[in-house]
């Protein structure tokens, strides 16, 4: 029941994003990206994505999603970006090109970067 709760709820949000939603600033399939970062925020994971900067680079970062929102004509998900000094950054979904589960956040993880 509580998964339940939790998907009728994202489903609601969902239905709220895409009234806002304007998919001709967007060639990507940014709403299925959406929802399948939605599932990693839910399920507590690290990921590996691909993600195109504003300058055309691409690069390949691990983050923990922490939220994803909508502003400015964009979905942006905010997430710790891992690394040797772990940050908290905004990314646009519509630049992730693709991304990866690496694997479930431990409790301590959880502790730090969740603030549970």
């Amino acid at each position: 029941q509580v998964t339940e709760f939790i998907h009728s709820d994202l489903e609601k949000e969902l239905t709220y994003w895409t009234e806002e939603y304007d998919g001709s600033f967007h060639y990507s399939a940014v709403l299925k990206m959406q929802w399948d970062l939605l599932q990693c925020i839910e399920r507590r994971l690290l990921i590996r994505m691909q993600y195109m900067a504003q300058d055309g680079k691409g690069d390949e970062l691990e983050v923990i999603p922490l939220q994803i929102y909508f502003r400015e004509y964009h979905f942006q998900l905010r997430a710790i970006q891992m690394g040797k000094n772990a940050v908290e950054k905004i990314f646009k979904v519509d630049r992730i090109e693709s991304f990866q589960i690496v694997r479930r956040l431990n409790h301590a993880e959880q502790k730090l970067y969740l603030k549970i």
